[in-house]
C-alpha cells in the first residue's frame, strides 16, 4: 500500500522493447480519456490521488504502455517505484482499441489499478475455500488467452491463498472488481463467478478503510482547486445591498466545498469588468463532507421583497445522499439531508419556476444507485423535498447531466445526457410527465462536459447545449438543429466539467483549464459571439489555489 494521501503520478509511455509476437497499440484521445477517467474512480472511495503527468516520463510511479500480445497487468502498490523497474512499463493494456465496449475499458482499468493501488486478486483470499481442478484451468486459459501453465500459475498465485500474515483481507467477495471469473468445472465445490465490471461494495469499504479521508473539515493551510471538479453557478440579485454577482461552487483536493463570488455591480449601474473573486471555504459538519468529485447544482430564486434564496447540491461522502445548503440574502441559514441516495458518481442538474400563485416549484435531477435518472420535489417554501419519476431512457453510468426550464411561471423542461453508445439525448417533460426526443447530439467525447441554458426571446425561449468533442474542444448547438458551432479548443482540460449561467454581465461558460484553473468564456449581453477566454481572478490571499504544478525532478515527479 502507498502512505495514505498519496499522490500518484502516472504517465503514458512507448514500450520500452517487444517480445516476439507482441506489436504496440495506438494510444487514441479515447483510449487515454477512458484510461483516465476510469482511473479517477478509485479517488471517490479512496484517500489517494492519481495525477496523469507528461507522456513518456519514465520517472512517473505508475508507466503504462499499450501492448498487444502482453495482456493486462499492473505490479501492486509501491513495487513500481523500484529502481531495477525504472526502465521498464509497470502497466499494460493489451487489447484497448478504439472499437472496445465502455464496459471492458471499465473493468480492466478499474481492475488494474486496484493493482496499482495495492490489491491483490480476490481469487486470492484466505475466505475463499475453494479446492481447483488445476488441469481444467489450464485448458481453459491456454484456449482462450493462450497463456502458459506458468502465466495461470502467476495469475492464480500458485493456486495458493496470499499469506494472512502479510495480507489484509475480508470475507470473500464474489463480486469484487478484483475477482477473475471461475467456472464450476475449475473446482470441485462448483463455485462460479462471473465477470465483475464495477466496484463492489466491499471493494469501497476496504479500500476505504486503508486510505480513509481526513475527518478535518478546516482550512489552515493551502487547499488546491480539484483536477476534476464539478461546477455549479448561479446569478444573484441582493436588492438590500444594490449587489449583483455570480456565485460560482467548485471542490477542492481535501473534498472541501468552496463558493467564489465574482460582484460585477456593487451599488452602481456600471458593469465592473473581470472582477478578482471572493472565496469562501463552505463548512460541513461531520457526516456532511462531499464525495470525491461530487456531482454539484445550484438554484436561486427570490422571495418576500426581493430577497434571494440560494440552494446548494451535492453527494456525501458516507452514505451518498443528496446534501442540501440554504443561503437567504447571503448568510448560511441551513444544511439538510434530503434522505435520497444517489450514484455516488451521480451529476445533479437544478431548475425552479413559480406556479399558481407564485409558488416556487423546485426540481432536481440525479442518477440512481440503479443507473435511472430520477426527480426530486418540493413545492412551496415549506415544503418537504419528495422523491418523483423515472424519467426514463439508459443513460451512461456517471453521464453529466443538464435540466432546464424555458419560463420562469410554468414547467416546460428539456434534459441532457448521454447515452451509453455516446449520443446526447433529450427529453421534456411538462412536470407531470416525460417525452424522449427523436433529437439526439452525436459526435461528443465519452463522458463529456455537458451544460444546457435558456436562450432568445423571454416569450419564445430556446435551449442551447454545450458540450466536448473528443479533443476537448468546445461546441455549441440549438435543440432541433442538426447545426453545431465550434467555440473554442485548448481552453478545457481533460476531464473537465461544465456549468454555464446568464446575468447582466454576460453569459458564461466556466470550465477547467489545461492548467488545472477555472476558465470563463464571457458572451458579451446580446452578443452571440464570445470574448476570449480568460481565467477566473482568486484573491491573492485565498485559501483555495489553483492546480498544483508536477515538475521532473532528480528523483521523479513531485507537486511545487
Amino acid at each position: 500500500m502507498w502512505p495514505n494521501g498519496s499522490v500518484i503520478t502516472c504517465s503514458f509511455i512507448k514500450a520500452p522493447s517487444l517480445k516476439k509476437g507482441q506489436t504496440e497499440l495506438q494510444l487514441t484521445p479515447r483510449i487515454r480519456r477512458l484510461i483516465r477517467h476510469y482511473a479517477h474512480e478509485w479517488e471517490r472511495y479512496a484517500n489517494i490521488k492519481l495525477r496523469f503527468v507528461d507522456d513518456e516520463s519514465f520517472s512517473a510511479d505508475v508507466r503504462i504502455s499499450l501492448i498487444s500480445g502482453a495482456g493486462s497487468y499492473s505490479y501492486i502498490g509501491t513495487v513500481c517505484q523500484k529502481d531495477n523497474l525504472r526502465s521498464h512499463n509497470t502497466m499494460n493494456f493489451g487489447w484497448f482499441t478504439d472499437s472496445l465496449p465502455l464496459r471492458s475499458f471499465e473493468r480492466t482499468v478499474t481492475h488494474e489499478f486496484g493493482h496499482a493501488i495495492g490489491c491483490v486478486h480476490e481469487q486470492f483470499s484466505p475466505s475463499l475455500k475453494i479446492t481447483w481442478i488445476k488441469p481444467k484451468v489450464y485448458k481453459a486459459y491456454k484456449d482462450s488467452d493462450g497463456w502458459e501453465e506458468t502465466d495461470v500459475n502467476l495469475n492464480f498465485n500458485n493456486f495458493v491463498s496470499v499469506d494472512i500474515k502479510t495480507h489484509e483481507y475480508t470475507s470473500w467477495d464474489k463480486r469484487s472488481i478484483m475477482h477473475y471469473p471461475i467456472k464450476k468445472e475449475w473446482n470441485e465445490e462448483k463455485i462460479e463467478v462471473g465477470w465483475n465490471y464495477v466496484m463492489s461494495d466491499v471493494d469501497k469499504k476496504f479500500i476505504g478503510e486503508k486510505y480513509p479521508f481526513d475527518q478535518d473539515n478546516s482550512t489552515s493551510s493551502d487547499d488546491h482547486l480539484l483536477e476534476r471538479t464539478a461546477y455549479a453557478a448561479v446569478d444573484v440579485y441582493e436588492y438590500q445591498h444594490g449587489k449583483m454577482y455570480l456565485r460560482l461552487f467548485c471542490q477542492a483536493e481535501s473534498g472541501s466545498l468552496y463558493q467564489i463570488t465574482s460582484v460585477y455591480r456593487d451599488g452602481s449601474p456600471a458593469v465592473i469588468e473581470d472582477p478578482v473573486c471572493k472565496v469562501e471555504h463552505i463548512p460541513t459538519s461531520q457526516g456532511f463532507e462531499a464525495v470525491p468529485n461530487t456531482g454539484l447544482a445550484s438554484i436561486v430564486h427570490y422571495d418576500g421583497p426581493g430577497i434571494p434564496t440560494v440552494h446548494l447540491f451535492y453527494i456525501d461522502r458516507s452514505t451518498h445522499n443528496i446534501r442540501e445548503i440554504v443561503w437567504i440574502n447571503g448568510e448560511q441559514t441551513a444544511m439538510n439531508d434530503l434522505g435520497i441516495q444517489a450514484d455516488a458518481r451521480s451529476s445533479l442538474s437544478a431548475l425552479y419556476w413559480r406556479g399558481d400563485k407564485k409558488v416556487p416549484n423546485l426540481r432536481l435531477y440525479y442518477q440512481a444507485p440503479s443507473g435511472a435518472i430520477k426527480e426530486i420535489c418540493k413545492t412551496g417554501m415549506d415544503g418537504e423535498w419528495s422523491e418523483g419519476g423515472v424519467i426514463g431512457g439508459h443513460p451512461l453510468p456517471g453521464t453529466a447531466m443538464s435540466f432546464v426550464n424555458r419560463f420562469i411561471d410554468k414547467a416546460d423542461i428539456h434534459g441532457y445526457w448521454q447515452s451509453p453508445n455516446g449520443t446526447i439525448q433529450e427529453v421534456s417533460g411538462d412536470g407531470e410527465s416525460w417525452t424522449i426526443s427523436p433529437w439526439s447530439i452525436d459526435g461528443a467525447a465519452d463522458f463529456t462536459a455537458l451544460a444546457a441554458a435558456v436562450v432568445g426571446d423571454r416569450k419564445n425561449p430556446h435551449v442551447v447545449v454545450y458540450y466536448t468533442d473528443p479533443m476537448d474542444n468546445l461546441f455549441r448547438t440549438t435543440t432541433g438543429s442538426p447545426d453545431k458551432e465550434h467555440l473554442e479548443k485548448d481552453i478545457i482540460g481533460e476531464g473537465s466539467r461544465m456549468a454555464v449561467v446568464s446575468s447582466d454581465s454576460g453569459f458564461h461558460v466556466i470550465t477547467s483549464g489545461m492548467t488545472n484553473c477555472i476558465m470563463k468564456l464571457v458572451f458579451p449581453k446580446g452578443s452571440g459571439h464570445p470574448k476570449g477566454a480568460s481565467k477566473l481572478k482568486l484573491e491573492h490571499d485565498s485559501t483555495l489555489k489553483y492546480g498544483r504544478v508536477f515538475r521532473l525532478l532528480d528523483y521523479g515527479w513531485r507537486a511545487l
